[in-house]
């Protein structure tokens, strides 16, 4: 039973880990595969060092994968921690204003789930989500989620002011967001 409860409390932390870093990476400045890269380097060997604990704790004696599910539980860990304490621990202070251009206007199709009976879901309405890609002066690109007003006002071409600060880590973190329309009529 002691086990159940440790792998339901692991489990829990390391969604609520992976929901933070999911959240917070839209907000950050910065490509996704550098802080996976840079969390993944020391949850492998700390996943090797750590293999035994978790096979008591997943209730069996292959220690690869107890290595395995200790390198997922302390990658998630870091992750969540990087871009938390990095969003968080912004130095608000200095905020800086970056014009980037909307290059690209983005809609994505999904389904909402509909339930028919006790046991049974299908595929329900569709609805739309809405975001804008914008590329900043030095030539990084980041894909901004808005709303549908936003969207419908929005062009390609059209500038997006960006409040920005400095992370703790000196990764540069959205702060705010505002989007002046220059039209031609």
């Amino acid at each position: 039973m002691k086990s159940i409860l440790k792998l339901i409390v692991a489990g829990v932390i390391a969604v609520a880990a992976a929901g933070l870093a999911f959240a917070l990476q839209n907000e950050t400045i910065i490509e996704w595969w550098i802080p996976v890269t840079a969390c993944a380097l020391p949850a492998i060997p700390a996943g090797y060092l750590l293999r035994k604990p978790f096979c008591d704790i997943i209730v069996n004696s292959n220690r690869w994968l107890g290595g395995a599910a200790a390198a997922f539980f302390i990658f998630t860990l870091l992750i969540g921690a990087f871009y938390t304490i990095n969003y968080y621990g912004a130095d608000e202070n200095n905020p800086r204003q970056l014009n980037a251009k909307v290059t690209e206007k983005i809609t994505s199709e999904h389904y909402r789930t509909r339930r028919v009976s006790r046991n049974r879901t299908v595929r329900g309405e569709k609805y739309n989500t809405y975001s804008v890609n914008v590329t900043m002066p030095d030539g990084r690109s980041k894909i901004l989620p808005v709303s549908i007003g936003q969207y419908s006002r929005l062009h390609a071409g059209d500038n997006v002011t960006l409040t920005t600060c400095d992370g703790l880590f000196g990764v540069p973190v959205i702060k705010e967001k505002s989007f002046k329309l220059k039209h031609k009529r």
